[in-house]
């Protein structure tokens, strides 16, 4: 069986009026999937935060979704700051999937929700240590100080 594959893709247009701030278009493919990717892009004065969710086929471990989330620099649209959940399942072919609800910048914190398919959810995240993972069908995360100097690690739950 042959997969679709999703490309998740920002596009930055040129403003003609403020060439200093935008000067040139850009593209850059964020990430790509097998399946249909729940995507937000949200900014404040403060900078510009993108999340999607990809998964990841694997039929013999269960397969696994990771949502992907950054800040992205306006200029060359790469990720300054990139965090990530994933979804699990138990069972041989299921997928464990990451459903992504909204993703609210507040002062002082991100909040990014959810819906889980599967039993449990982990950070995935290089810049956080390991979690345990947690049981229930949503889950909301919270990034404190998502835009400063010092990326602190998420505080995160599952519910039902």
């Amino acid at each position: 069986m042959r997969w679709p594959i999703y490309r998740i893709v920002v596009k930055r247009d040129a403003d003609p009026s403020r060439p200093c701030i935008i000067p040139i278009a850009g593209t850059r493919e964020l990430g790509i999937s097998f399946y249909e990717p729940s995507i937000a892009l949200t900014s404040t004065g403060r900078g510009i935060v993108a999340a999607y969710s990809s998964t990841a086929v694997a039929p013999w471990y269960g397969g696994s979704s990771i949502l992907s989330l950054g800040q992205l620099n306006p200029s060359s649209l790469d990720f300054m700051r990139a965090e990530g959940l994933k979804g699990h399942h138990p069972s041989s072919g299921v997928r464990g999937e990451l459903t992504l609800s909204e993703v609210i910048i507040h002062p002082g914190y991100l909040e990014v929700t959810g819906f889980l398919t599967g039993n449990a959810v982990s950070a995935t995240s290089s810049s956080s240590p390991p979690y345990p993972v947690q049981q229930g069908s949503q889950f909301v995360a919270l990034y404190p100080d998502f835009f400063g100097p010092d990326q602190r690690p998420p505080v995160f739950s599952i519910y039902n």
